[in-house]
């Protein structure tokens, strides 16, 4: 009975560290706009699209089948340049050279039918006729250089400080016209949203510049980033984006929300713990904390202080764990690699890092976790996969001195 007690609350615990992975967090981002899309809410679809193509950039089959949507989005809004540059997006990911190359999903199938049909006949006759303007700026917008985009810039800088809000949108409407993705317009724009309350629009425009812009714009955009996924009840993204705020006054600013995180993360820890069949309390910690994978590690803490785990209660949930690449990271290959060791269990430190994700890299960074399995295989007097395997760290890392002892003895 406390064997099936221990399954239950490892089988929890995964489901709370699969759920916080940021991956899947952009991934109901991307079904969350199709959803919208298909109920004809296309500037929402496009406001979650946005989102989340920002962290599926890895993703590549999911990525494909979302610009397919992404795109049609901006097409029922008649975004013509937004319709051929996600079209562009999508062929150079598939490398097709026509449209027709590609399966589309039943649901939208006809309305692609139409919009690539549209796009061969007329959008690529405007590229071409503006292949040497600025692509960013509509044929009805007049263009702004780049010395009036900056006094511009600088003026809407200054009204912000001054909380003139009225300049602040007339001055953005000129720095929209000279490029819209610009990452200063972006950062512009998300302040406007944010203190207009509307936070998930301002992440919507900060994302880019967190991951695009140069460091101030970084450091200024993860603030606000921080704070819009606070009022959002986003925690655990406004852990992540709080930690990357370097500039001392600013994070001084979030010290306070951070504490009050850090608190409801610790309830939501204890109330788990207290009670770990309650799968409202799981559901909760996990929406409100989506992105921190270090929140499982630490109710799995708390449930080793209480109830000792057994071998293969450990080899459960590390099996479990390792069919999702987005819930573990080289530390927790490195940690249960010394537990199955210390216990005797090398078989299965050899199949859990064989089915990990960093068995097949060749990155350096994933060097120590091959040249430990290599001492398993060691250990376990198997010497022809463990030079094989060391001969791998060698090749990998010429320089990773510790391999010569095991393969010139």
């Amino acid at each position: 009975m406390k064997h099936k007690f221990t399954i239950s609350i490892l089988i929890t615990l995964l489901s709370l560290t699969i759920t916080a992975s940021s991956l899947d967090f952009y991934k109901n981002l991307s079904e969350e706009g199709k959803k919208s899309y298909l109920a004809g809410k296309y500037e929402e679809a496009v406001e979650n699209f946005r989102i989340a193509e920002f962290g599926l950039m890895e993703e590549k089959t999911v990525l494909m089948d979302m610009y397919l949507y992404y795109s049609l989005a901006h097409f029922k809004l008649s975004n013509g340049d937004e319709v051929i540059e996600i079209a562009n997006k999508l062929k150079n990911l598939t490398g097709v050279s026509t449209f027709n190359e590609l399966r589309f999903p039943d649901e939208i199938s006809e309305d692609l039918d139409v919009m690539f049909s549209i796009i061969d006949k007329t959008y690529k006759r405007t590229v071409k006729k503006n292949e040497n303007k600025n692509p960013a700026v509509s044929k009805k917008i007049k263009h702004v250089d780049s010395k009036e985009y900056g006094k511009v810039y600088n003026n809407v800088r200054q009204a912000l400080k001054e909380n003139d809000l009225i300049a602040v949108r007339s001055g953005l409407k000129i720095l929209k016209r000279s490029g819209k993705n610009n990452v200063r317009t972006k950062l512009v724009s998300g302040i406007v949203y944010f203190r207009g309350n509307k936070y998930k629009k301002a992440i919507n425009e900060l994302l880019p510049v967190s991951r695009f812009g140069s460091a101030d714009l970084v450091n200024e955009a993860s603030y606000y980033l921080a704070l819009s996924n606070y009022f959002e009840k986003n925690y655990g993204q406004f852990l992540v984006f709080s930690q990357k705020v370097v500039d001392k006054n600013a994070n001084g600013k979030l010290t306070e929300i951070r504490k009050k995180v850090e608190k409801i993360r610790a309830v939501g820890i204890l109330k788990i713990k207290n009670n770990f069949f309650n799968k409202r309390n799981f559901k909760e910690l996990a929406s409100a904390f989506s992105g921190d994978i270090e929140i499982a590690s630490s109710i799995l803490k708390e449930v080793k202080i209480m109830i000792p785990l057994k071998e293969m209660d450990i080899y459960y949930m590390a099996n479990s764990a390792i069919k999702y690449p987005g819930v573990y990271d080289r530390d927790f290959i490195l940690d249960l690699i010394r537990l199955f060791s210390e216990r005797e269990m090398e078989e299965y430190a050899v199949d859990i890092v064989k089915r990990s994700k960093y068995y097949k890299s060749s990155d350096s960074k994933n060097i120590e976790i091959l040249y430990q399995l290599g001492i398993v295989y060691h250990d376990m007097e198997n010497r022809k996969q463990m030079k094989k395997i060391m001969q791998r760290v060698k090749k990998i890392h010429p320089d990773y001195k510790k391999v010569n002892y095991y393969l010139t003895n």
